[in-house]
């Protein structure tokens, strides 16, 4: 059995590099959400009904109702630690 290379990931950076590697090594689609069918869109269920919601109301709506569970939720221009949460 062959070897395989071990990868040290220390950042953001660091893991959208490697996936691209792999995405490149198996010219595949590395995500899964857990849909059925591997063709379908990667459409969250809240954006597939019949009334559509503005991705910013969806954004402030999440951050008001994470500040009401989190006894030390993070700063709201931390965007990247916010967009990671969601």
């Amino acid at each position: 059995m062959g070897q395989q290379a071990k990868y040290v990931i220390r950042s953001i950076d660091d893991l959208l590099l490697r996936v691209k590697d792999l995405t490149g090594e198996n010219n595949s689609r590395l995500w899964f959400r857990g849909q059925a069918n591997s063709s379908w869109t990667l459409t969250p269920s809240i954006q597939r009904k019949d009334v559509r919601y503005p991705e910013s109301y969806i954004t402030n709506d999440f951050y008001i109702r994470t500040k009401q569970v989190l006894p030390n939720p993070p700063e709201k221009e931390k965007f990247a630690t916010w967009m990671s949460m969601m």
